[in-house]
């Protein structure tokens, strides 16, 4: 397999992996300037608050879920 081939067969690929990554590591340091975002205000990671959500639409019985809803 040639370069060229190798390069356009993954260029997706090549280029997303590095955004995602600065994307995520761009907000963490967001995410601990106090200058920007009080304590009272930081989030976790999108993608982890994403996959908590996930866990719990599926993983969670419906009494469980009522019951952190407040219901």
């Amino acid at each position: 397999m040639s370069s060229p081939g190798f390069l356009r067969k993954y260029i997706v690929t090549i280029v997303m992996i590095p955004s995602i990554i600065g994307i995520h590591y761009a907000w963490t340091r967001v995410q601990n300037m106090e200058s920007l975002v009080q304590e009272h205000e930081k989030q976790d990671l999108p993608i982890v608050i994403g996959v908590k959500k996930l866990y719990n639409n599926y993983f969670n019985t419906p009494a469980e879920s009522s019951k952190e809803n407040g219901k």
